[in-house]
């Protein structure tokens, strides 16, 4: 998959700045364009995320309920 903005965003610049010098992370050195394009998410992890937006979506009709309800 080419990108049209390809040689735009070659010259593009991204800076970390770490304030805790005993917990610097290591940026993840990216070798070719065509590990960018490859973003999975393990099923694990898709199932986490699952389960948060469902428990959001309760607690935002809860919270929606209680208000119309009692108040």
């Amino acid at each position: 998959m080419q990108l049209p903005n390809c040689d735009v965003a070659s010259n593009a610049l991204f800076k970390s700045i770490e304030f805790e010098n005993d917990n610097k992370n290591i940026v993840p050195r990216v070798t070719n364009l065509s590990e960018l394009s490859k973003f999975t998410i393990s099923p694990e992890k898709h199932s986490e995320y699952s389960k948060l937006w469902y428990l959001v979506t309760f607690a935002n009709v809860f919270s929606n309920m209680f208000v119309w309800l009692y108040l």
